[in-house]
């Protein structure tokens, strides 16, 4: 049954803006899964996320995932799976494409742990391939009883990420807590995390204890992208017995550092000089609905026919509306750095171009929404410093 879930999770098309599929893929595993037991589960729907709560408890494990690929869609996508490795193939074309494993694997765990956990809570964010656009916008209450929370979201199978662009994930009695764990599955401990979701959270000002870390899937990004099917088991079995050993408390990361409390306080030293526009994802939340938002409360249960009337993300379409989207304007945001081809890259709004950690400048220069007003002498970061100001700041704060 878990190879043909996950079969299954892979063979719904995704890409960035297009995940309505997926979308509503969760919704009908969500009513097959609470059937006959509606009362213990509660679901929601806003922006394009999709939040599920199960069980009746004061604070829960969570377990996230992103819905979108960087893949393109086809219309005769297959995958196939049958031995050890998954892969997909476009059966008009002959030629093998992307299965999508980055994130549809951590999709897959998602699901798994919400089917065998009598407690949880699970999110899919859309959109992350293009800087977090989903989990930017994230309801932020709905965690308010989060005890920790996981992501699978890193190809290769060992690492277990503790650190993004500097922010501590988690701490060490965290660290200490699921040492044994990470040793038995072969997981080790590292530093080098790329931009995900969880990181997204943190920003946002999530204050307990969340990782990232590798699934099973290999060469993201490509067509020749491949999942290995065991490793994506063994990470599911992993994150199982993680939330199954630390799940009743709350993991409060005693590392975490609200780097915006800094920011913004810290006095912006601005030249006469141009702006570049505010990027269109910054949008408040209500900008991107169309029809009218759901009235429910966070504490009330949903039915499960209350999904009827949700207002969907404007840009959340099926596949089979594709052609459609030519009408709209998107940035096309690279994935690595055009230099050193490390995905240590972050997007700034403000430069509209990719801050390479591995190169230490700005590469990836792009071409989005520039007003014609003139650009200031010296590059600053969208908290206004200069990237030395910020590196000298970071280095104090972390003394």
């Amino acid at each position: 049954m878990s190879r043909s879930r996950l079969k299954e999770v892979m063979s719904i098309q995704t890409s960035t803006y297009l995940t309505q599929d997926m979308d509503d893929f969760l919704y009908e595993q969500f009513k097959v899964i609470s059937l006959g037991n509606e009362e213990n589960y509660r679901y929601h729907y806003e922006d394009g996320n999709t939040y599920i709560t199960k069980g009746l408890a004061d604070t829960y494990p969570c377990v996230i995932a992103h819905t979108d690929t960087v893949h393109d869609i086809h219309k005769d996508f297959t995958v196939f799976g049958d031995n050890d490795i998954m892969f997909a193939m476009d059966m008009t074309s002959g030629f093998q494409v992307g299965v999508g494993g980055d994130d549809k694997v951590g999709i897959y765990v998602a699901l798994e742990m919400l089917i065998g956990l009598d407690v949880v809570k699970v999110a899919f964010f859309r959109d992350e391939e293009h800087g977090c656009l989903g989990s930017r916008e994230a309801d932020m209450g709905w965690f308010k009883d989060v005890e920790f929370v996981l992501q699978c979201d890193r190809q290769g199978y060992k690492d277990f990420v503790n650190t993004i662009y500097g922010q501590k994930l988690f701490d060490k009695p965290f660290s200490n807590a699921i040492g044994d764990i990470l040793a038995r599955y072969g997981k080790k401990e590292t530093s080098q995390g790329g931009l995900t979701d969880v990181y997204q959270l943190v920003e946002n000002g999530l204050e307990v204890c969340v990782a990232n870390m590798s699934c099973g899937y290999y060469r993201p990004h490509s067509d020749d992208e491949v999942i290995a099917i065991q490793e994506v088991f063994d990470t599911r079995d992993m994150v199982f017995e993680i939330v199954s050993d630390l799940g009743g408390k709350v993991w409060k990361n005693s590392l975490y550092i609200d780097y915006n409390s800094y920011t913004n306080n810290k006095p912006k030293k601005r030249k006469k000089g141009k702006k570049i526009a505010t990027d269109w994802h910054q949008r408040s939340r209500d900008d991107w609905w169309n029809g009218e938002k759901s009235s429910q409360d966070e504490t009330a249960w949903t039915k499960v026919s209350d999904r009827e009337g949700y207002g969907l993300y404007r840009d959340h379409r099926s596949y089979n509306d594709f052609d459609e989207l030519d009408a709209y304007e998107h940035m096309d945001l690279e994935t690595c750095c055009s230099k050193c081809d490390t995905d240590e890259i972050m997007y700034d709004k403000e430069q509209d171009a990719d801050w390479c950690f591995a190169c230490d400048e700005y590469t990836n220069i792009y071409s989005h929404h520039i007003l014609e007003e003139e650009v200031e002498d010296i590059p600053k970061l969208s908290n206004g410093m200069t990237v030395d100001e910020y590196e000298e700041w970071l280095e104090e704060i972390r003394d």
